[in-house]
């Protein structure tokens, strides 16, 4: 799921507008869950592991087809703890079938080396492939400020 920003600036001097028009394109693209870590050391240790030529490469596995995300598409890294159960509320499933609660904190990169580690506002959107049923069909899920990711549709609404 992507969206466009376009901005279209034009000169104005003396009250005459310009007749040519600067135009800039941005894209907005939602971050793609690459997995969940303890810790930052944990979380940069999994994202090396996953990176395959610049390119973040999530295995076939039980859980989700393969998936190949570049950095460019925002892969990410859920910082949190274990979950008791899989149906602990917030609790979100993990490539190799372990159910993890997100703390609010997620580590972003631009490379396998440089990454940052930012706390979660409000109404912050994740794309995840991991899935029990359906693994060709993404879930988005949206941050509640405060303790968990609720499932939203593709268009942002409630499911």
């Amino acid at each position: 799921m992507t969206a466009e920003t376009k901005i279209s600036m034009y000169c104005e001097l003396n009250g005459l507008e310009s007749y040519q028009k600067q135009e800039r394109t941005f894209l907005w693209n939602i971050p793609t869950v690459a997995g969940f870590a303890q810790n930052e050391t944990e979380g940069a240790a999994l994202l090396k592991s996953l990176d395959v030529q610049d390119q973040v490469v999530l295995p076939a596995g039980i859980y989700n087809n393969v998936q190949y995300i570049d950095y460019m598409d925002s892969p990410v890294i859920l910082l949190g703890k274990l979950a008791q159960d899989k149906n602990e509320s917030g609790a979100m499933l993990a490539a190799d079938g372990i159910y993890w609660l997100p703390s609010g904190e997620i580590m972003t990169f631009s490379d396998k080396d440089t990454y940052t580690v930012e706390t979660m506002a409000e109404g912050y959107t994740l794309r995840s492939w991991f899935k029990e049923i359906q693994l060709t069909v993404e879930e988005y899920f949206r941050w509640n400020g405060t303790n968990s990711f609720v499932k939203v549709n593709k268009d942002g609404s409630p499911t």
